[in-house]
This record gives structure tokens, C-alpha cells and sequence, in this order.
């Protein structure tokens, strides 16, 4: 729980208020895509083939965290999963 304490200062809450288009063959991994349209989130960053699966069909990109860790440190690569 202190793990959770330190890090909630740095979130946002966000309602699931608007569907994201793309539809999940899970639909256990579909508020994932509804949370991050309604969010307007820039990434989805999983390791869910699923998720992964919908990348390139979103306003945000999915992409696997070793693909993120990839392009934020200043690499060019861009892992589709």
C-alpha cells in the first residue's frame, strides 16, 4: 500500500466517458482502450497481445514497454509487439 501512497500524487483520475472505436477481442481489456480515449492519452504502453494487436488502429499509440523504453531514451526503434 505505501507503493500506491507514493505514486497516486502523480495520477489523474479519469472516467471512462467516451468508447474508444477500436474494439478488443477481450473485452476484459476493453476499458483499457475506453480509459486511454476518454484520457486522451498520448500511449498505452502493455504487454497484452490483445491490446498490442490494435496498434496502428487508435488516436494513442500501443506499444510493449520495451518498445516505450526504446523511443523515450532516444532510440529510433518502435517495437509493434
Amino acid at each position: 500500500m505505501e507503493l500506491l501512497g507514493g505514486y497516486l500524487p502523480y495520477c489523474e483520475t479519469i472516467e471512462p466517458a467516451e468508447k474508444c472505436p477500436a474494439l478488443c477481442r477481450d473485452k476484459n481489456d476493453q476499458p483499457f482502450l475506453d480509459l486511454a480515449q476518454s484520457g486522451k492519452a498520448d500511449w498505452l504502453v502493455t504487454g497484452d497481445k490483445d491490446l498490442l494487436a490494435l496498434a496502428g488502429q487508435t488516436v494513442f499509440s500501443i506499444e510493449t514497454p520495451e518498445g516505450f523504453r526504446r523511443r523515450t531514451r532516444g532510440g529510433e526503434a518502435h517495437d509493434e509487439g
